[in-house]
């Protein structure tokens, strides 16, 4: 609506025409608004639309804009003009800000945030002519608020003022530009004081107040003359050499050494500078270059300081990193330099102009340097806009300057705008690529990888990928680039301080990395030195000690996964008669080995995989008696596990999990350390331990380590039967994948089809096919297929034809081993018709109730649905006496599992839902003893005080109770419950009572008999009072149920 009036107010004839008249409701609209004092001839629409207008200003929405938009276009209108509206309106907002301000410098108002709005678009809206008498009056008055320096104020009310010094110093400025004009010049009194607050409100903490005074500033520039629009850039490149530090780092030469004559290198250190302030100065420069405002003499400095934005970092006390918003600036301002100059502009300015920080490339032009910097930014930024950003700029700068980048369609193609999205993408893909097309982005990348935003980066993942890359690219090309990667590498470790230790970690990460993807090619001597001379790293390099593994403020997993993984990579390519580097001497071994045992002892897993791996690959490098000590070693601390109940690290385990066939020396040995898992495994208190414990049996199998026997076997079905549960959860289904994931690499041992156990690992992993975690059954199902595919699948009963895929039985051996089951797959109607299928296996049938029960009663609403309507479809297709064998069946499972608190909730839910099915209700004849049944389901929850077990239970005997043999029994139980001396029992027998807690299992009991009674007597009773209240109701109630039971007896 007031959009639409605001468009009213285009009309081209007087608004006096339409209503001149003012009626009383315009005299009370008047008297509302104090201090507004209205010029007396003013129509009476006008008197309205003012009233409609500053009622709607306070608005927090879009309704205060528009109310804006309909004042400014009304007081802007000639007859209102003449009538002197504008001026009444800008003293009236002027009185109302400053008592605004007078009230409370905190409380500024949305009306008052509108009141400057509406001052500020006035002033841009009109004529400079037609404001100019009160210019000047708004702007003293305005400054005298001094909302823009306060720290109350809020960050819209700053920007709204910046708005308004905006549109005031373009209109002075206009009006020195009119010869016409006769007035004071305003802008001598304006100017500087308007620019001065610009230039402070750059730092402003708000990002919003940091765009609105660049931009205004920028715009401002842009009026002024070509000297002082130079004075204004150069006062913001001062601004960014503030504070700037200067650091002296000596060059190292190709081994890592530092080189003759003690050259150093200077790097630029922005620790101290303001991050806010560099982000409002850099947005200024690059809203200058995008309305080309600065002189072409000043580019070189500019250009300077983009490409040293494009990089800005700083670190937080809590160490995370700060300046995105610098970076993001750097690149629209590279993005408007490549869009608004011209190709010979820009070459003109020379290469030593670009002072590329590339310190190791040669000189190039201006373009080629802003395009290494942008490519090196859009892969490697940590921030994802970041990179974006930068491709686009790169896009753009290499689109309007064609021919002046090297291979520009290739880098084009490669750093695309949506490949640099993810970040992994972006280092390991994205960056070989660039590096590949030439070898100046090979120099640029390889040493930013070393830097804040590579093997420097704040959060581990990165610094892994970037260590990555770096090992990658010193395999590039036909030559080998191994001593210049190492050389980086020794650098940025050379700069290394105290807080370093995530940069440390990275730097043994990018080294193992090289160490690793180098071994395999063909080497030059002096890829050879270099990376023979790693070993020397920890004496001369990294000088760590055992406060270093253990101090917990110095992030020990860091520095202990970086260790192990470059102990490990070196250790690989030191042994064999064929190994590209010599073993060290004993010393170093044996200070690698102390490393290992210092890294096993941490709790983080990766940190523990890293440290088993290194053990393995360094004890081939160390004499056999060192060696067999260090078994004897992990094995006694593994043993300590076994009885203890706290949870300590795994990392002996792990690494005893992990020995080869080749270092356990004697059959003694080999059996230690394999009872040593198992007994673990079988008897550890702590659910961490048997998880270590069944990840090592793994790994055992896997080096074909473990003889298979019973005693395997056994250990493994009681992992696959684990249900542990903690304040984690069920953290016993780790232990269940990890066993499932033993029984896989048991299938790879050839004495697997003649092992003693196989058909206790067959029935837990048909428990395990059936219940209700999705990964679990999956996996469990992935594990059958295994032993189906063995060439004697049809000693197990025949079970091939039960296979998930129809078409399985028809595939090659080859095809099977690549059949993958997805865990969408193991979710469906027909996986579960499939698993019911496997009934036809009579010894099977009691374990795969087993894990049934849990989805059929407790499963996910997927899980739940589809194995329901696999049941039914089940029971459905069974005979008559199949239907009574089914029945048994499900007697015998309640039967067996009566003192398993896990299982028998899941089954008498699940046996309320089965007796429920329509072929059930058919089969209620004699044959089946529902007797025994009902004395089961009784027996399952006397004495409980187990809720959900009661609950489950009346759901139960609401089924019995249509079978004409047990009715009278189980309404007598039904009418025994009613006085049930558990409140909460008593109460479940009605559904949806309000005081669940008191009148729960009571209500159940009740809506129960109602069922079966159809007595109405039962739905008028308070169910909510105590059993003592009830005694004499309920024995009545007993008897009216009784007698009118009689009959049907």
């Amino acid at each position: 609506m007031l959009t639409w009036l605001c468009h009213l107010m285009l009309a081209p004839f007087d608004l006096s025409t339409i209503a001149s008249s003012v009626s009383e409701g315009d005299s009370l609209t008047i008297q509302n608004l104090a201090h507004l004092a209205l010029p007396p001839d003013l129509p009476g629409i006008t008197i309205r639309l003012v009233g409609v207008a500053i009622a709607h200003m306070h608005a927090a929405g879009k309704e205060r804009d528009a109310a804006i938009a309909m004042l400014v276009r009304l007081v802007l209108r000639p007859d209102m003009r003449k009538l002197g509206l504008h001026e009444a309106l800008v003293r009236y907002s002027i009185h109302q800000l400053q008592s605004d301000i007078a009230a409370d410098m905190a409380v500024l108002t949305y009306k008052s945030i509108g009141l400057l709005s509406f001052l500020a678009r006035l002033i841009k809206s009109a004529d400079a002519a037609d404001v100019a008498p009160y210019l000047l009056y708004i702007f003293s008055s305005i400054r005298k608020l001094n909302v823009l320096h306060s720290e109350k104020s809020s960050a819209l009310a700053r920007k709204s003022i910046i708005k308004m010094y905006t549109a005031i110093s373009v209109a002075s400025l206009q009006l020195d530009q009119m010869d016409d004009y006769q007035g004071i010049n305003i802008s001598e009194s304006v100017l500087e004081e308007v620019i001065d607050d610009l230039f402070s409100s750059l730092g402003d903490s708000e990002t919003p107040v940091r765009q609105a005074a660049s931009k205004a500033l920028s715009l401002i520039t842009t009026k002024l003359t070509p000297d002082m629009a130079a004075d204004i850039s150069e006062v913001i490149i001062e601004g960014l050499n503030e504070n700037v530090l200067w650091d002296l780092v000596p060059e190292l030469s190709v081994d890592g050494s530092v080189a003759s004559g003690e050259r150093v290198i200077k790097r630029r250190n922005l620790a101290a500078v303001n991050p806010l302030k560099w982000h409002g100065l850099i947005l200024t420069l690059s809203h200058l270059l995008f309305r080309r405002s600065l002189p072409n003499a000043q580019l070189p400095a500019i250009l300077k300081c983009l490409i040293l934005g494009l990089s800005f970092e700083q670190r937080s006390p809590s160490g995370a990193v700060l300046g995105s918003n610098v970076r993001d600036a750097a690149c629209f301002g590279i993005w408007a330099l490549a869009r608004r100059y011209s190709s010979q502009e820009l070459l003109a300015l020379g290469a030593a102009s670009a002072m590329s920080t590339r310190l190791r490339i040669a000189k190039v032009s201006v373009i080629q340097a802003l395009a290494l910097e942008l490519v090196v930014t859009a892969t490697i930024d940590p921030s994802g806009n970041i990179r974006r950003g930068a491709s686009a700029a790169l896009q753009e700068l290499i689109g309007r300057h064609p021919d002046t980048v090297q291979d520009g369609i290739g880098l084009v193609r490669v750093v695309d705008y949506h490949a640099v999205a993810l970040r992994s993408r972006a280092l390991i893909e994205v960056a070989i690529g660039a590096a590949n097309l030439g070898e100046i982005y090979w120099q640029a990348i390889l040493e930013e990888l070393t830097t804040w935003r590579g093997i420097g980066a704040t959060d581990i993942e990165s610094r892994r990928l970037a260590a990555e890359a770096i090992g990658i690219l010193s395999t590039l090309e036909d030559r080998s680039r191994v001593p210049e990667v190492t050389k980086e590498l020794w650098q940025s470790l050379n700069a290394l301080d105290g807080s370093g230790i995530p940069k440390r970690q990275g730097f043994m990460l990018a080294m193992a990395a090289v160490v690793q993807t180098s071994v395999h090619l063909r080497r030059s001597e002096a890829t050879i030195h270099s990376l023979q001379r790693q070993w020397d790293i920890f004496s001369e390099g990294l000088l760590l000690s055992e406060h270093d593994f253990i101090a917990a403020t110095l992030n020990p997993d860091l520095t202990a996964e970086g260790a192990c993984s470059l102990i490990h990579e070196l250790a690989m390519a030191s042994y064999g008669e064929s190994a590209p580097l010599r073993a060290p001497c004993s010393s170093i071994l044996d200070q690698s080995l102390q490393y290992i045992n210092l890294a096993l002892s941490r709790k983080h897993s990766i940190v523990v995989e890293r440290a088993a791996e290194a053990a393995e690959a360094l004890l081939k490098l160390l004499p056999l008696e060192v060696r067999d000590s260090w078994i004897r070693e992990c094995i006694a601390k593994s043993s300590v596990q076994r009885g203890s109940n706290i949870s300590g690290s795994s990392g002996h385990l792990h690494a005893l999990g992990s020995m080869h066939l080749s270092y356990l020396t004697t059959p003694t040995t080999h059996a230690h350390v394999t009872n040593t898992i198992l007994a673990i495994l079988k008897d550890g208190k702590d659910v961490d331990a048997r998880i270590a414990a069944a990840k090592s049996l793994k790994m055992l199998l896997l080096n074909n380590n473990g003889n298979l026997d019973s005693k395997v076997a056994v250990t493994v079905q009681t992992a696959l039967q684990d249900y542990t549960t903690d304040q984690r959860g069920d953290v016993g289904s780790i232990l269940r994948l990890e066993g499932i994931a033993s029984v896989q690499s048991m299938y790879q041992k050839p004495e697997f089809d003649d092992l003693d156990g196989r058909h206790l690992l067959l029935e837990a992993l048909s428990t395990l096919a059936g219940e209700k975690l999705d990964k679990v059954r999956c996996q469990a199902w992935q594990s059958l297929l295994g032993f189906w595919q063995r060439d004697n699948a049809d000693s197990l009963g025949g079970l091939a034809e039960y296979a998930f895929y129809p078409s399985f039985a028809n595939l090659s051996k080859e095809g099977r081993e690549t059949e993958q089951v997805s865990t969408d797959q193991v979710t469906s109607r027909e996986y579960f018709s499939r698993v019911f299928s496997l009934f036809r296996y009579k010894p099977l049938v009691p374990h795969l109730w087993k894990g049934l029960v849990t989805s059929i009663s407790g499963g996910s609403e997927s899980v739940l649905l589809a194995s329901r309507s696999a049941l039914s479809e089940y029971i459905e297709s069974l005979g008559q006496t199949q239907v009574v064998l089914f029945c048994k069946s499900f007697e015998d499972l309640l039967r067996n599992n009566l003192s398993t608190e896990r299982l028998v909730v899941p089954i008498l839910e699940s046996l309320a839902f089965v007796l429920d099915i329509h072929r059930i209700k058919d089969a209620r004849d004699e044959t089946f003893r529902w007797r025994n049944l009902l004395a089961l389901v009784q027996k399952a929850h006397y004495k409980t005080n187990n809720v959900v077990k009661l609950h489950a239970a009346v759901d139960v005997y609401v089924a019995l109770g249509e079978v004409e043999q047990i009715r009278h029994e189980v309404f007598k139980k039904l009418v025994s419950l009613l006085s049930h001396p558990f409140p909460k029992v008593i109460c479940s027998l009605r559904r949806g009572f309000t005081d669940a807690n008191q009148v729960q299992i009571r209500f159940a009991s009740t809506d129960a008999l109602f069922t079966i009674t159809q007595n109405q007597r039962l739905l008028l009773l308070d169910w909510s009072k105590s059993p003592k209240e009830m005694k004499s109701t309920l024995n009545n109630i007993q008897v009216d149920l009784a007698q009118s039971m009689e009959p049907r007896i």
